[in-house]
């Protein structure tokens, strides 16, 4: 903020959550720091009308207008929302999936609506790599969890450490890679970085 004041000119764009301690460190300046909301901007519905209108037609789903509609209302301003939804029906699923999931109750919020949606993922997750052991896909997202935040690992790492668990001791790299397969919605392996598993945006650890 002090850089505004020796150099008037220069202009920084921050992008965050209103975190209440990021907004009071801009309320309580002097600066010219303007504050904007993305979900208030009137241009965040049409983008993500773009991006449905877009991804629908990629995946042949053949939506009608109405349910464009409804995915635009239900995402509520949020990319993360869409984009996860869409890496969820996937190629491997089709537009009955999709009707399903619109026929299914809507959150009142939005960040509830994204968190269900993560839910969903997540159950999903289990019936395709461990129906039988959905303690398995909850300890893997321990870890990631734990991990996440601090430094990633890879997926070999990841089997190394399910292993130190009597319980996981068949959990070989390959299971654990079909496991993130299938939660290939909310996580990706980073080839950049060596491999580790990252999450694709941070309100999945939230």
């Amino acid at each position: 903020l002090r850089l505004t004041v020796v150099a008037p000119w220069f202009k920084v764009f921050i992008t965050s959550r209103p975190e209440p301690e990021v907004l009071d460190i801009f309320s309580a300046s002097e600066s010219s720091a303007v504050t904007s909301n993305i979900n208030d901007d009137p241009d965040t519905e049409h983008d993500i009308r773009e991006f449905v209108e877009d991804r629908q037609k990629h995946l042949s789903l053949a939506l009608t207008s109405e349910q464009v509609n409804e995915l635009v209302q239900r995402a509520a301003g949020l990319f993360i929302w869409c984009s996860t939804l869409f890496g969820y029906i996937g190629a491997d699923k089709n537009k009955k999936d999709m009707e399903n999931f619109l026929s299914g109750e809507s959150a009142t919020d939005p960040l509830g609506q994204l968190y269900r949606l993560y839910d969903l993922v997540v159950r999903s997750a289990v019936v395709l790599a461990h129906p039988d052991e959905k303690c398995t896909v909850e300890a893997l997202l321990g870890v990631i969890y734990v991990s996440a935040g601090n430094r990633p690992i890879s997926a070999t790492a990841l089997s190394a450490f399910l292993q130190t668990d009597e319980r996981f001791k068949g959990e070989n790299v390959e299971s654990v890679q079909g496991t993130i397969q299938a939660l290939h919605a909310v996580l990706y392996r980073d080839s950049g970085a060596q491999g580790v598993i990252r999450v694709l945006h941070l309100s999945f650890l939230d």
